[in-house]
Order: structure tokens, then C-alpha cells, then sequence
């Protein structure tokens, strides 16, 4: 089961309209470490006109892909203690009404691991679906946008748009990230994991080697 598939465990709901003067960037001074990453995702939620912000926490005994990427930074790095992940998802209708099928305007997972030997976390965007603003008229690029599934806490809702992934410099890093990117595009299931691509290059986190 991978982060789209676990329904996660509710930490809130919040109203996040312009009207109950909600910040993007406050929120995540507070609550994520001022994330540039994150800002930048929560700017583009804006842009959707998004009334609401769901967090879910995701752990290893509902995510199988979770258990495997922590289990492949405990044998990188044996002062690995453990991550916290969120699955933070945007839509356009209110807090405290169902949302419909058409209301869900993506997500992002926000994954914090911790080091016995760091004094502070180490924090990634491990995967981000959301419809880009612009379209294709307005850009001079080719939009990939896949469909999909998003299991959360309030239901399952789809979502069409644009994988976005940022690499951990320990267990995957920017190679990782663009190829998954690229196949994420072409694939069946419109994405690839990282233990997927590692074992596919022969990559020995225990030893340190590409063989």
C-alpha cells in the first residue's frame, strides 16, 4: 500500500479561507519549518481557490511503501530513529462539509525523519499531486497529467494532475527523483518506487555501492 492508497489517521481539518484570515506561510512557519517546498505547493492550492486543509498521519503499519523507505534509511544510516509523515490534502469545499468528487484539488506528502546523531530533522516532500494553474496554451512545455486515486480520512477522491517529488540525499536523490518523475508519465500505474529504482541499478544501501 503506498501513501495515495493508506487512509491515514486525522490530525485536523482546517478552514483555510481568505475570509477566517488563514495564512499559507504562517501555518507552515508553525507547523512545518517553513518549508520552501511546502510554501510553494500551498501557493499554488491558493491559486485553486482552496477552502479547506486536511491532515491525515500515515504510518508504517498502514503504508507498506513507508515501512520500506524507512527500513532502506535504517540500513543507510543506523542512526535512524524514525520519521513522521503527513498526508496533507487541499479542497475547495468548506470545513465540515463532505466534500464532493470535484472538490479535491490534490495533496502532498510531508515526510520528517530524525537521526540520533542530528540535532535536527531532516524534512522532504516525498511525493505532491496537484493540477497545475496554468495550461497548456499559457506555457511552452507538455502538461503530464495522470489520474489519481487518493484514499483519505474524509473518502476517496480523484484527482488529475502533475507528479512532484524532492529527494532525501540518502536513500534516493535527484537521479531517483527525475526518473520517477519522467516514468510516472508512461507507467500503467503512473509512478515507480524508490526501492523499485534502486533495485533496478543494483544500488547496495549497506555497502554503500552502485553494482
Amino acid at each position: 500500500m503506498d501513501f495515495r492508497q493508506a487512509p491515514g489517521k486525522r490530525i485536523d481539518w482546517l478552514d483555510t479561507s481568505i475570509e477566517k484570515h488563514f495564512s499559507n506561510f504562517l501555518y507552515i512557519d508553525e507547523k512545518y519549518g517553513s518549508n520552501p517546498v511546502l510554501r510553494r505547493i500551498f501557493s499554488l492550492a491558493r491559486k485553486h481557490s482552496y477552502q479547506s486543509l486536511l491532515i491525515d498521519k500515515i504510518t508504517e503499519e498502514e503504508c507498506a511503501l513507508l515501512a520500506h523507505e524507512n527500513n532502506a534509511l535504517s540500513t543507510r544510516r543506523p542512526d535512524y530513529k524514525g520519521s513522521e509523515v503527513h498526508r496533507i490534502s487541499f479542497f475547495k469545499s468548506p470545513k465540515g462539509r463532505q466534500p464532493g468528487m470535484f472538490d479535491f484539488l490534490g495533496y502532498v506528502v510531508f515526510k520528517r525523519d530524525y537521526f540520533r546523531t542530528q540535532p535536527q530533522p531532516r524534512d522532504h516532500v516525498f511525493e505532491s499531486v496537484t493540477p497545475p494553474f496554468r495550461q497548456a496554451e499559457q506555457n511552452n512545455f507538455i502538461h503530464c497529467q495522470r489520474r489519481y486515486e487518493v484514499n483519505t480520512s474524509l473518502g476517496k477522491f480523484p484527482v488529475c494532475g502533475v507528479l512532484y517529488a524532492q529527494q532525501n540525499d540518502t536513500t534516493f536523490v535527484c537521479a531517483h527523483v527525475g526518473l520517477r518523475s519522467t516514468l510516472a508519465c508512461i507507467l500503467p500505474d503512473a509512478d515507480i518506487s524508490y526501492e523499485r529504482l534502486n533495485t533496478l541499478a543494483g544500488i547496495d544501501h549497506k555497502n554503500r555501492q552502485v553494482g
